[in-house]
């Protein structure tokens, strides 16, 4: 038993002064969470169940929640609180003793067995002769049973369990389960998970009892405390009291939460158990083989599964029992004592931790001892290994942490790999500056190393600069085509240059290659198995269906793309963005208004937080949604989504058919138009930039010519354009066009024997 106790020599009941205040629940507390569910469950299941055990940490609200059960009884009530005392027989049976009287049982027998002598199968007979007495249903709190060690006293538990007359219940709160074999059949039992607070009841909690309002901030202490009641109303409070007393001071508002840890659990500790506690604490998760590889010890598991059985603030993490984590606001207290107290202790379990972590394959679990510890060289190579896989996982936080760990200019020069491994993450977490700032450190790719996968330096570089589109997308298509040629069969950028690739084939004007790139990147990621890249490459070749008219196709390509999405857990990710846009214009073309409409709210949510860390993606998006906005008659939201690209484009120009585009929505927003009027919305970009070139008297192979691309391109552009316009000739084309604004009514009309010369 890793918890001491005081023991004291047993009374004479005569010396045994009843007190009430024990007989009572403690008194409400205004604060306190309405709990309805549970109390529910406690009053349903009593008739089948009539023992309730009640088990969790120190501050989950187990007493308050005993207390709202019997305040709201019908049922004659006897609470009785324990304290350390009563691990004597002749005090405990005394209190018991009174705790049946107020439930109408005939106690007289219980209380002459309150005896120094008193064996546990006299006193065991005792209690049930007592409750078997009792007029009718009742309801007995016991609260504070883990304070009982004696046997005598447990025995008697066991009896007034096996007791209890049809109707009647017997509510046993404790920190841990108590050695009794309670009967399965008969015992509900009410865990830390039960315990914890839902976001709804935490949310009350910190309006309540600290007036705190449905800020950001609220939802971080959310977070921190994970459910714990207690953590939870500490942090609020603490956390006002610092901004008015301590000036914001953190370790201030940090130190009512260490405080009640230290007496309500820590202080209470034997000293090895309070010692592996802390050296353990400095491992974000940890399992007995991992602890006695780290600190050096023997019998890890055992040590964990008990620390998780006697509810000190260690969860199992798994089914199996062996994986486990301290509660995070236990882990930063004793890690903080761990790192002053034994600093060379600390980063010698840290890097022994990392390099067992490693041997196993567990890159990131390597990375966050390294992180933790003070070791940035070795966290360096780790961090990128480590931080892609994590950042799709959705452990934004964590890698935003690592980064900033190893955000050195020395560790960034002489680790390439990571420099553009973190350039490119910084820009999906939409971090512009430091994105280019990483990119700076990561070189020319001049030299002549090969990276992890076999590419030369040059590959990545040229793949980190399509990626972040600096120069426009006239030099991303030239940086992607030589990452693509540059980079390694088997390479993991492979896919995010061929998506760069047809991105900048896609601005430039060639929607054909752009088509063909995209189906190369969805093939790749799919047999890869790289949910991202087949979601993105999807989304864009569905969107090219949408473009051609084919709405069936459009529809089939976007619910694979959604598919990938749910697979890799990516909905939260920014790249989700476009599969929902793909979504939107595929019931769009099938004229499900109230899906495209749907689409586009899970798309914007997403879409807000694109900047312009990747222009080319960022403002494509905005003006895909914009354009489908519009559609759907949401002219406001579309000006919106404008003006946002319009800013994108002001801060990175070169954004090729971007800026062709950006002109004709501005036209179509101040005309009033949108699809429903025409095919204005349904033209893409690269055929809306063909379209002012239709009334010149210039043949397909000079616009061709004009628009650096192949005359067969020109060709199925202009046909694409006839189709979605209705018509079947340029003439007609230049005139529907005119008639829907498009083009000015003073442009010449071609001369169609020579428009496909």
């Amino acid at each position: 038993m890793p918890v001491a106790h005081r023991r004291r020599r047993s009374t004479q009941a005569a010396d045994v002064a009843v007190l009430e205040s024990k007989l009572a629940p403690p008194p409400g507390n205004n604060g306190a969470v309405p709990r309805p569910a549970l109390l529910e469950r406690l009053r349903w299941r009593h008739r089948t169940h009539p023992v309730a055990l009640v088990s969790a940490g120190a501050g989950y609200g187990k007493t308050t929640l005993a207390a709202e059960l019997a305040a709201s009884d019908s049922r004659p009530t006897g609470w009785y609180t324990l304290d350390e005392l009563d691990n004597d027989p002749v005090i405990f049976l005394t209190y018991l003793a009174s705790v049946l009287e107020r439930c109408g049982a005939p106690a007289d027998g219980l209380t002459r067995a309150a005896a120094p002598d008193v064996t546990a199968r006299s006193a065991a007979a005792a209690v049930k002769k007592a409750a078997s007495a009792m007029p009718g249903p009742s309801l007995v709190v016991l609260d504070n049973v883990h304070l009982l060690e004696h046997p005598v006293c447990l025995q008697c538990i066991d009896a007034l369990a096996a007791e209890l007359l049809p109707g009647s219940q017997l509510v046993i709160v404790t920190r841990w389960n108590p050695p009794i074999a309670f009967d399965e059949v008969r015992t509900v039992r009410l865990g830390a998970d039960d315990l914890r607070l839902t976001p709804q009841e935490a949310k009350l909690l910190l309006q309540t009892a600290a007036h705190f309002a449905d800020t950001e901030e609220a939802r971080t202490l959310e977070r921190r405390s994970e459910g714990w009641a207690a953590g939870l109303y500490l942090l609020a409070r603490s956390g006002r009291r610092s901004a008015v007393g301590f000036a914001g001071d953190r370790d201030a508002v940090e130190r009512f939460v260490d405080d009640y840890f230290h007496a309500e659990v820590l202080d209470g500790l034997e000293p090895d158990t309070y010692a592996f506690l802390r050296e353990v604490a400095l491992l974000d998760r940890v399992s007995g083989a991992l602890a006695d590889s780290a600190i050096g010890s023997r019998r890890s598991a055992d040590h964990l599964a008990e620390l998780e059985r006697l509810n000190l603030f260690v969860s199992r993490l798994d089914d199996e029992g062996e994986w486990y984590a301290l509660h995070p606001l236990l882990r930063h207290l004793l890690r903080s004592e761990m790192r002053r107290a034994e600093p060379i202790r600390s980063e010698t379990i840290l890097e022994r931790a990392a390099d067992w972590s490693e041997q196993l394959g567990d890159l990131e679990a390597a990375t966050e001892c390294a992180v933790t510890s003070t070791n940035r060289e070795r966290a360096a190579g780790l961090v990128a290994a480590a931080a892609p896989s994590a950042y799709w996982d959705g452990r934004e936080a964590d890698v935003e942490r690592w980064l900033a760990h190893v955000d050195s200019p020395d560790i960034l020069a002489a680790h390439r790999q990571l420099a553009v491994v973190g350039a490119g993450l910084l820009a999906l977490l939409g971090q512009p500056e430091p994105a280019g700032r990483w990119a700076s450190l990561a070189g020319d790719g001049s030299s002549r190393r090969r990276m992890a996968d076999g590419s030369p330096e040059t590959a990545w570089t040229k793949a980190l600069a399509a990626f972040l589109c600096p120069d426009g997308v006239g030099q991303m298509l030239h940086d992607a085509r030589a990452a693509c040629e540059l980079l390694a069969e088997q390479s993991p950028l492979r896919i995010c240059g061929l998506l760069c690739l047809g991105f900048a084939e896609l601005l430039t004007g060639d929607a054909a290659a752009a088509e063909s790139s995209f189906a190369t990147a969805a093939e790749l990621a799919a047999d890869a198995d790289v949910p991202a890249g087949a979601s993105v490459a999807l989304a864009m070749l569905s969107l090219r269906a949408a473009d051609r008219g084919d709405g069936p196709a459009a529809a089939a390509l976007a619910r694979s793309a959604a598919a990938f999405v749910r697979s890799g857990r990516l909905e939260l990710h920014l790249s989700t963005s476009i599969v929902h846009a793909a979504a939107a214009r595929a019931a769009l073309s099938q004229r499900r208004i109230s899906n495209a409409q749907s689409a586009l709210q899970l798309a914007d949510r997403l879409a807000s937080r694109l900047t312009y860390a990747l222009p080319w993606f960022a403002s494509y998006v905005r003006l895909e949604l914009a354009n489908t906005h519009l559609a759907v008659g949401d002219a406001g939201r579309a000006r919106e989504l404008l003006a946002a690209a319009e800013e994108i484009l002001a801060r990175r120009p070169g954004l090729g058919i971007v800026e062709d585009w950006i002109a004709t929505l501005r036209l179509d927003l101040r005309l009033g138009r949108s699809v429903a009027d025409g095919a204005t919305t349904a033209l893409t970009a690269a055929e809306l930039r063909l379209l002012p070139l239709l009334p010149s008297y210039l043949s397909f192979r000079e616009i061709a010519d004009r628009l650096d691309i192949s005359r067969n391109t020109v060709k199925t552009q202009a046909i694409s354009v006839y189709r979605k316009l209705g018509v079947t000739s340029r003439t007609d084309a230049v005139e529907r066009a005119q008639t829907l604004g498009l083009l000015d009514r003073e442009s010449p009309r071609p001369d169609d024997d020579l428009s496909h010369a």
